[in-house]
């Protein structure tokens, strides 16, 4: 019947943002999806601007970084996630991290799936030196 047929969807990734292992349990959990998991090699963000502003051969699910705000002029080409409900979940997030995919125009195209920790490293007797605060 076509209750049983599969939804094809395609992602892309680049290599380790998205561990493989995680792709697999999506791929059990959800036995009506085929997902076609691509991980993208070379310049990553340089080939999703060229497919998005070619308006041809998008991904389905696409995995985004720090640069989200870079595909905000291209929103038209994704689905507004508020639309689908992200809007019920947006209290169990970093308030931050869930404002990053959502474009000045208040579509969210974007799912925030981590947080990565930053840090800076510095000589302290250097700032001092140069007449820069030197304490952290």
């Amino acid at each position: 019947s076509a209750n049983n047929k599969k939804v094809a969807l395609t992602l892309w990734y680049w290599n380790r943002s998205i561990d493989d292992k995680l792709i697999a349990k999506a791929k059990e959990k959800f036995p009506n999806i085929e997902l076609t998991a691509q991980k993208i090699g070379g310049d990553f963000k340089a080939k999703l601007k060229t497919t998005l502003a070619a308006r041809s051969g998008e991904p389905d699910i696409v995995a985004l970084n720090d640069w989200i705000m870079e595909l905000f002029p291209s929103e038209d080409r994704f689905y507004n996630l508020y639309d689908l409900g992200a809007g019920e979940i947006e209290d169990q997030y970093l308030a931050w991290k869930w404002k990053q995919g959502v474009t000045p125009s208040g579509q969210m195209i974007g799912f925030p799936m981590d947080t990565g920790p930053t840090a800076l490293f510095y000589r302290a007797d250097l700032f001092k030196e140069a007449g820069l605060p030197s304490e952290p």
